[in-house]
Formats: structure tokens, sequence, C-alpha cells
């Protein structure tokens, strides 16, 4: 329920009353004591001096990104390169979204620190090639796809060179 009250009031205490949205008042027959009331508008003979204020606006919407993923990430066991069953997923999201649109895919393949960089750089190579394969088989044509193998020397999680890390042991495949 809305109150209002009608209190004589000097202009300056109504100026900083404006600026504070606030005004003490003295309480009447209580010498020394005040009370405080927040103010939501003045009303000056009959028109509004200060307005109540906007009720603040409502945090935009958040929408959920518009078409397809523009990159996906296949992860792999240590020392291995085959397609797991939840690769496989993965790349069938792949045929599902791109099979038919003429964008190319660009893979690029990661190994973990465990081993010597000569061997982690083939290894990468191998992984790229089998999501080069998969995806190939499932009907994307070679030409739309093209692959880098960087070995170990661009991990998604810094490691100290002999540590396994799965998060490195990846291929990432772009959308162009």
């Amino acid at each position: 329920m809305k109150r209002e009250f009608t209190v004589p009031i000097s202009c300056n205490r109504l100026a900083r009353a404006d600026v504070a949205r606030e005004l003490c008042l003295d309480i009447v027959g209580w010498p020394g004591h005040r009370d405080c009331y927040k103010i939501g508008r003045i009303v000056i003979n009959d028109t509004v001096a200060m307005a109540e204020p906007a009720p603040a606006a409502p945090p935009p919407d958040v929408e959920a990104p518009q078409g397809k993923p523009k990159f996906y990430t296949i992860f792999f066991d240590w020392h291995k390169s085959d397609i797991t069953p939840l690769a496989q997923q993965v790349v069938n999201s792949i045929l599902t979204d791109w099979e038919t649109d003429p964008e190319a895919l660009n893979l690029i393949g990661h190994a973990d620190r465990s081993g010597p960089d000569s061997y982690n750089q083939q290894l990468s190579r191998q992984r790229v090639d089998s999501v080069t394969g998969a995806l190939s088989a499932g009907g994307i044509k070679g030409s739309r796809l093209s692959g880098t193998a960087k070995g170990e020397s661009e991990p998604l999680v810094p490691t100290p060179d002999g540590v396994r890390e799965q998060q490195n042991r990846r291929v990432v495949i772009i959308v162009k």
C-alpha cells in the first residue's frame, strides 16, 4: 500500500532531498529526535518536482548462438590415433552439420609431451589422418579437408616434458 504525506519543507532541504532521495525530518513533539524517509517523488503545487525513479531495465535476453559450430575437438588416448566411439560421435556431428555445405575443414593434430619430439610429431600426423579418413568415409570430399600436425608444440595445458596430459592429445577441426 502506497502512502502519501504532505510535509512543509524549505526549498533548501528540498534540493538536498532531491539529491539524496532521502529526507530527515524532526519528529514533532520530540526535540532532538529525527526520522528518515525514502523519497519516491516530490510534488510542489500539484506538479511533480522529483519523479519516481525509473524501474531498472530488465537484463537483455541471452540468446543461444545461431548456426552451426565452427570448431570441434576430438581427444585421443595415450599413444593412440584410432577413432574411439566417442570420437565417432564428434565425427558424426561434423558430418551432420557440414556434409552438404561447401566450407573447408582444417584439421590440426596435437600430442602431449610424454614422448620424443619426432615421435609426437608423427603421432599428431597419424591423428589428423585418422580424422580425415573418418570424415572422408562419411561423405566429405577430400578436397575440402586440409591438415597440419603440430606435435607437442602447442599444448592446450602447459606441462613439463615427459608428462602425459589427455587434453593435449587432440585434433581440432576448424570450419573455414
